[in-house]
């Protein structure tokens, strides 16, 4: 038999004992009790040390208004059910229910819905959070640079570089953004930003191109200030690409539902190899 009402779901109100009623749990005869017996046997001097305070009284009185109208048959054992409504548990309907009404923006969503590796999702997932660590955040987290410079270093704009300047203001991205046919309407809210662009892109495999050119930029960026070299496009272009390679062979091999958009991404990557071969031939 289950503890009496340590924690459950009693007539549709979550309640634990030793919360909602400290003194009077203190004064049970019987600490594991089950609710049927409870209820069959419920007298003053069955069930508690007498006498009891004026507090456990009255918190006994709000026990009895709490049960009052949970049916009970002596001969059925007492059985759990859990507040999403059933008597099935699994960890992730534990996680979920706290959040069941809380409704990220899409992109988000889209993150974690992309084909591709976990890596390159939560770098996304930090970058949508803005909680990489920019220059500007360093800033915020008062962490000191050489010559106090918390400017772009992929652009001579002078600008301090934030996440939505790194990776969508800067010449440097924008030219990436354009040779991928990805359109930033800088006018919107980001989040609506990232829809519009989305909504215009002609390829159904848009995250998963976000998501690689995004990180291609921010290796671009880190490669120079960590001295691996110079930020160039073309350096960018063929990181892309390598990346999308290994992003389609994961994607084709798993032949996870939606392999089409890894198949449609192969062909195109294939054009994208096509016009760089070309570009280094001219």
């Amino acid at each position: 038999m289950a503890p009496l009402f340590f924690f459950g779901l009693m007539s549709g109100t979550t309640t634990c004992s030793r919360i909602n009623f400290p003194d009077y749990i203190h004064m049970q005869k019987i600490k594991k009790i089950s609710v049927a017996k409870f209820l069959t046997s419920n007298t003053l001097d069955s069930q508690f040390h007498l006498p009891l305070s004026e507090q456990a009284y009255q918190e006994y009185l709000g026990l009895q208004e709490l049960i009052q109208n949970i049916q009970v048959q002596e001969d059925s054992k007492d059985s759990w059910h859990y507040m999403w409504g059933n008597s099935t548990y699994s960890s992730s309907k534990f996680y979920n229910f706290p959040y069941k009404h809380v409704s990220p923006p899409a992109p988000f969503l889209w993150i974690w819905q992309s084909k591709c590796c976990n890596k390159l999702r939560v770098f996304t997932w930090l970058l949508l959070m803005d909680r990489l660590n920019t220059r500007n955040i360093l800033k915020r987290k008062k962490h000191k640079l050489e010559g106090n410079n918390y400017n772009c270093v992929l652009c001579n704009h002078n600008v301090e570089e934030t996440a939505l300047h790194l990776f969508f203001t800067c010449p440097f991205s924008q030219a990436c953004w354009q040779h991928l046919g990805v359109q930033w309407n800088l006018a919107m809210d980001f989040f609506h930003m990232l829809l519009h662009a989305k909504e215009g892109f002609s390829n159904p495999f848009f995250m998963e191109v976000f998501i690689i050119s995004a990180w291609q930029i921010w290796k671009q960026r880190n490669n120079f200030i960590f001295s691996r070299g110079q930020p160039s496009f073309l350096a960018w272009k063929t990181g892309f690409i390598d990346e999308a390679r290994l992003q389609v062979h994961r994607i084709v091999s798993r032949r996870v539902a939606g392999s089409e958009i890894g198949e449609e991404l192969a062909a195109e990557q294939g054009n994208w190899e096509e016009e760089d071969e070309h570009e280094r031939s001219s």
